[in-house]
């Protein structure tokens, strides 16, 4: 797959334990890291044999987006920078320093730039500045840093830590003074305190924002030498899933950030396949001072079926790391298996009052008209303090593992295309998609309800043999034509934002007809035991569920998706949908009707409609259990000599 990262940006309420933050959006940037930066490499520096140069001290990413009170006081937003960075740097002198705001009141509040060593203490030096707006001025896609130089620099000392940071006065409930990177926090998180009248409250950002604090400074002196992060892997908590087919090598990639004023010539590292020993393998490479590229990590020895493939990064121009270690998963297929059309599923988290959610809208209606026969949108829409009357509870879990704003989307589970849901950013991840593989055919159809209870029959077939395999199922109701008032912050701007569409030519507030919502989903993370734990390749394999259908309004306006995930990666590997119209009449369920009964699973018990002798349910280790005060499961149920599989909810 070609080699892009797309930022997630947030603009969703977030809590405090003092008062309530909220963020807002900013723009979207390419080619952003997937993980947190990491220090991972502390060297001295010898200055004196070294041009002097132009350095800029950054602890975290560029802005993703902006947070702020919602009430009218002053700010004084800081980071620290600990000793052994300041080590690489001794002798230098820190110059300017770069804050990023969105003031939506006016174009600049008055406020200053300092630098301290205890932040109890009177800054070391200190200026004052009007804090300009870098957002409105620039607007979506031109987020943008300001500098302001110190009349006094600031000259880095060894083995001392400080503080670099900025003010901002006067704030009222619309502005947003604090910028952040959008990615978990580090220990350089940083930190802010908020005055209100003689209420001081003191915030840290790693424990109250959840993300770091988005600062720069430059400094002039020699800069650091050997100074190098890894800022980004092609996996995520040790987990993806990749498709090839006769593959034997595959190149597994690191993004390497050059700070130092030296190039990086050499990398080392490390990696075994299912648990063999490691190989050591080299790199000789150029990459110039103050930039990053990304490495190709060539892993030689693939065999059929899946690879558990463990990388570590041991040196970077000699350094030793202090363990950068990764685990890719690949499956590789028979050089001729069948392989399958992989469909698009992007969940898409927005909200009622999201004010820059109507550029999801656009994104995800421009994907189901372009891309119908391929593309499956989900709207999960979720309630701020505002409040949102279609908020879907159910999902909230997976909305907690993944999402820290609104608008962004999640593109087959893949941690990878965690982006911003537009009309760039989406048909950018199709293409990436349209050359992967699928591994697993999916289909579906479904019975019209009876008590709310939607019966669905789910049809898989793999592309390959495996034991032990662990594969999920999650089931999603959707709901078309629900009116609502829309929040909509591109209002007044025209034609400004191409992927707002029309938007900015309506009012602040909407009246619109949401589609593809989310009503409900079973289970956020998938279901076991609906696909058995040994497959072999080309055998079609059904199981049924009862899917509750009481959250919708009108159902004439639902469908059911579902989907089929990898149970170690999380990764949706394939999905189907199907719409109300599409189900069969009750009488049509050939299946649960081996013989004249027809058996479904409610809701704590299992009905039998039509005649019959006996009945007896069991459990799937085969215990004998009545047909009412059930627990959710699956259960088997012998019905005049006929096996039936269903699910009590």
């Amino acid at each position: 797959m070609k080699k892009i990262l797309l930022a997630a940006i947030a603009a969703v309420a977030m809590g405090s334990t003092a008062m309530a933050l909220e963020v807002k959006q900013s723009g979207l940037k390419a080619n952003r890291e997937a993980q947190t930066p990491e220090l991972l490499t502390k060297s001295t520096v010898h200055k004196a044999s070294r041009a002097e140069t132009t350095y800029t001290l950054s602890l975290t990413e560029d802005v993703s987006s902006w947070t702020g009170m919602r009430y009218a006081g002053d700010y004084c937003i800081y980071q620290y920078i600990p000793a052994e960075i300041a080590d690489l740097l001794i002798g230098d002198k820190l110059t300017q320093i770069y804050y990023s705001v969105a003031l939506q009141s006016t174009t600049q509040l008055s406020g200053s730039v300092f630098v301290s060593e205890d932040l109890e203490a009177d800054p070391i030096t200190q200026t004052s500045t009007n804090i300009k707006d870098c957002y409105s001025t620039g607007g979506y896609n031109y987020t943008y840093f300001y500098p302001v130089t110190l009349d006094e620099p600031y000259e880095i000392k060894e083995g001392q830590g400080f503080y670099i940071g900025y003010t901002v006065t006067g704030c009222d409930t619309n502005d947003y003074p604090i910028a952040v990177d959008g990615y978990d926090a580090t220990e350089y998180a940083g930190g802010f305190r908020f005055t209100m009248g003689d209420q001081v409250y003191e915030f840290d950002m790693a424990e109250d924002v959840g993300t770091n604090l988005a600062i720069k400074a430059t400094t002039v002196g020699h800069g650091p030498q050997d100074y190098f992060t890894i800022t980004g892997t092609n996996y995520i908590d040790g987990l993806t899933f990749s498709v090839g087919q006769g593959v034997t090598d595959v190149n597994p990639w690191i993004s390497v950030r050059n700070e130092g004023t030296n190039a990086i010539t050499n990398i080392k590292y490390e990696y075994s396949i299912n648990g063999s020993d490691f190989v050591a393998n080299e790199l000789n490479l150029e990459i110039p001072a103050l930039s990053w590229y990304y490495v190709d990590l060539p892993v030689n020895g693939l065999v059929e079926g899946m690879n558990d493939i463990q990388i570590v990064v041991t040196s970077v121009n000699g350094v030793v790391q202090d363990g950068v270690y990764g685990q890719y998963h690949f499956r590789n297929l028979p050089a001729d298996a069948t392989t399958y059309t992989r469909k698009m599923l992007v969940e898409e988290g927005t909200g009622t009052w999201c004010g820059w959610c109507p550029r999801g809208i656009v994104g995800m209606d421009y994907m189901e008209e372009n891309y119908p026969d391929d593309f499956i949108g989900i709207a999960v829409h979720v309630a701020s303090s505002s409040g949102d009357k279609y908020a879907c509870e159910s999902y909230l879990p997976f909305v907690y593992a993944y999402f820290s704003g609104f608008p962004i989307c999640m593109v087959n589970r893949e941690p990878f295309y965690l982006i911003d849901p537009n009309i760039n950013s989406l048909p950018e991840a199709y293409e990436e998609f349209a050359t992967t593989l699928g591994v697993v055919k999916v289909e579906m159809e479904g019975f019209e309800p009876v008590d709310n209870q939607a019966l669905v029959r789910l049809s898989t077939t793999f592309s390959f043999t495996e034991t032990e395999a662990n594969y999920l199922v999650a089931f999603v109701v959707l709901e078309d034509g629900l009116s609502g008032r829309q929040t909509n912050n591109y209002s007044g701007y025209g034609t400004t934002y191409p992927e707002a569409g029309d938007w900015g030519n309506k009012s602040r507030n909407v009246t619109w007809t949401y589609t593809n919502t989310a009503r409900d989903i079973f289970e956020p993370f998938g279901m076991e035991n609906m696909i058995p734990s040994t497959i072999e390749a080309g055998q079609v394999y059904t199981c049924e569920y009862n899917v509750d259908l009481s959250n919708v309004k009108k159902k004439a306006n639902s469908s059911i998706v579902a989907m089929v995930l990898d149970g170690t990666t999380g990764v949706v590997l394939n999905a189907e949908k199907i719409s109300y119209d599409d189900l069969s009449g009750i009488n049509d369920a050939v299946l649960s009707q081996q013989g004249a009964a027809v058996v479904r699973g409610l809701k704590g018990e299992i009905a039998i409609e039509g005649a019959y002798k006996q009945a007896q349910a069991y459990t799937l280790s085969g215990q004998a259990v009545s047909l009412k005060g059930l627990t959710p499961g699956l259960y088997l149920v012998n019905v005049d000599g006929n096996t039936h599989k269903v699910i009590v909810k």
